[in-house]
């Protein structure tokens, strides 16, 4: 699987469902990662703020492609509801920080993703070398004039770094810090997660590039032009927008500082303790079965064992159960 694969893999689609009509209407893009605490991977899915911004209801639906073979359709979708005091965001709006985080956990047996690690995936600066312009970006999500009926169809999306974080940039909600990126971004992928593409030196074509990712979109820039307006009686002067081209990617930083905030990581280490306790009991009371059956009869069972270390429990169903841990923001 090829590294825009991959990446189309990691997508899901937010937006709204209307359950009486049997519809979902998409309105953005989020991306599947990730968070390693000890031994057990917690996932997340992370969008743009603002995306959860444009809906008025008190619920976020989250539409993931499942396997083929899993669904009665050839391929098909479930659609998951989130209330949105369920996401983590920043506090406040000055400045306004578009990033917002759920935990939450989606079957890999069953659906058709892929998680970004946030342990190893993301570009570090203090690791990696700097950012310059003219690096090859991409980024994957949604495209509203084609998002699949039955199922997502995210699209992909190359271009270059065309300014790095020299200065805030001024958007409709403030001054934010970002990247600059060519990339032709339309509606649809704000949310979606951008990668920047390093070659090896010397690259000649045919040499696996690295990818990290460096954030996620915020949106494009429009310009109003009169001159590009429509008219049909040539007397209306309304203005025509034109997508300048250049879309803002907030960092990737501050999807860390969420996901890493002190009371996400002992909500984590609290659920780990959980998931321990009850695959000890688990494993205790499957240790006891056997030795009673391997008792003769009428002989009375000895005590169960106090530790199993070769018991391993299934840690999709353990994740399921990490995930809705109470959050308390």
């Amino acid at each position: 699987m090829d590294v825009a694969e991959r990446a189309r893999k990691s997508v899901v689609f937010i937006g709204i469902e209307d359950k009486q009509r049997g519809t979902f209407t998409p309105l953005g893009t989020g991306f599947l990662a990730v968070k390693r605490c000890r031994d057990i991977q917690f996932q997340h899915v992370i969008t743009a703020r603002h995306v959860l911004d444009m809906i008025a209801a008190d619920n976020v639906s989250i539409r993931v492609n499942v396997k083929e073979g899993v669904s009665l359709q050839e391929k098909g979708s479930d659609i998951a509801t989130v209330p949105k005091n369920g996401w983590y965001m920043f506090p406040g709006t000055d400045p306004y920080i578009d990033v917002a985080v759920c935990p939450m956990m989606f079957a890999q047996h069953h659906y058709d993703i892929v998680h970004i690690d946030l342990d190893t995936d993301v570009y570090d600066g203090t690791k990696h070398r700097p950012l310059e312009v003219g690096d090859e970006v991409f980024t994957t999500g949604l495209f509203t004039s084609h998002h699949g009926e039955a199922h997502n169809i995210p699209i992909a999306r190359f271009g270059n770094i065309a300014a790095t974080m020299d200065e805030p940039v001024l958007t409709e909600y403030g001054d934010m810090h970002g990247y600059l990126i060519e990339v032709k971004s339309l509606a649809g992928l704000s949310g979606s997660p951008v990668f920047v593409r390093f070659h090896a030196p010397g690259y000649l074509g045919g040499v696996p590039a690295v990818n990290f990712l460096i954030g996620l979109m915020h949106g494009h820039f429009l310009v109003e032009n009169p001159e590009d307006a429509i008219s049909p009686s040539g007397k209306d002067r309304t203005t025509g927008q034109i997508n300048t081209g250049i879309g803002l990617v907030i960092p990737a930083q501050f999807i860390l500082d969420l996901v890493n905030h002190p009371d996400r990581e002992a909500e984590r280490e609290a659920a780990v303790e959980r998931i321990r306790k009850r695959s000890k009991v688990r494993a205790d009371a499957a240790i006891a079965r056997v030795a009673a059956a391997a008792l003769p009869a009428g002989e009375p069972s000895s005590p169960a064992s106090d530790a199993n270390p070769k018991h391993r429990e299934d840690f999709d169903s353990l994740l399921g159960r990490a995930a809705t841990a109470k959050k308390d923001d």
